[in-house]
């Protein structure tokens, strides 16, 4: 993530009958909003905190925003549905964003890559490994074990964002194909499974702090493709 440039708390200027005056968003105060006839956004910024404000629209919906400048753009962040989120929490949440704004840190960008890992699940990494590594560099019975293992032993954690399997998820899994299939093919799904996080952590897939796998003991007699 890039660091801003300029950071300021002044508000872009929405259009002039989207505002009414700021006011202490307070779940009382919020509840006597509403959009006047005609009207189809209104937003209320908090007296206290700048930036932190509340959007309502037509339908009902209500969001709590905070809303900040990065060098000489303009950055609306949604904090949470209005209904569900404490005036409070929002207010913390307002001020924990405008914080990083503050150090260098657009928030709306750590939202938008926090999205996008969690959009990396493990089953399409997998195919992506076998396809552009593992298959033009393992001999064929090499390669049709290193498919087996990793799209059938894994299968349970295919659907997982590669950043949400640790350790745990992995001894658990290793745990059920131990009394499934035995220790060898656990002790060979292992290693396969750590080649496979080798290859995503020099490619800057996977995180090379948070290697769910570890050190392997016992690797099956033909290198894996992706191990060093």
């Amino acid at each position: 993530m890039g660091a801003a440039k300029a950071v300021s708390h002044t508000l872009p200027n929405p259009a002039p009958d989207s505002l009414r005056p700021a006011m202490r968003l307070t779940r009382p105060n919020i509840a006597k909003l509403a959009l006047t006839p005609g009207r189809s956004e209104l937003i209320v910024f908090d007296e206290a905190l700048p930036g932190f404000g509340i959007r309502i629209r037509s339908g009902g919906k209500r969001t709590f925003i905070v809303q900040f400048r990065i060098g000489t753009k303009s950055r609306r962040l949604s904090l949470g549905n209005a209904e569900v989120l404490d005036p409070e929490e929002a207010r913390r949440r307002a001020k924990d964003a405008l914080a990083k704004v503050q150090l260098g840190t657009d928030p709306s960008s750590e939202r938008t890559e926090a999205r996008a890992r969690a959009s990396v699940v493990l089953g399409d990494v997998i195919e992506n490994y076998l396809k552009r590594y593992a298959t033009p560099r393992l001999r064929p019975r090499s390669l049709t074990e290193a498919e087996r293992y990793l799209r059938t032993s894994w299968k349970p954690l295919h659907g997982l964002a590669l950043q949400d399997i640790d350790r745990r998820r992995v001894a658990a899994r290793l745990s059920e194909i131990v009394s499934e299939a035995g220790g060898v093919s656990a002790n060979r799904a292992r290693a396969y499974l750590s080649a496979f996080f080798a290859w995503a952590m020099r490619e800057g897939i996977a995180c090379p702090t948070s290697a769910p796998v570890g050190q392997n003991e016992g690797l099956p007699e033909r290198r894996m493709a992706g191990s060093s």
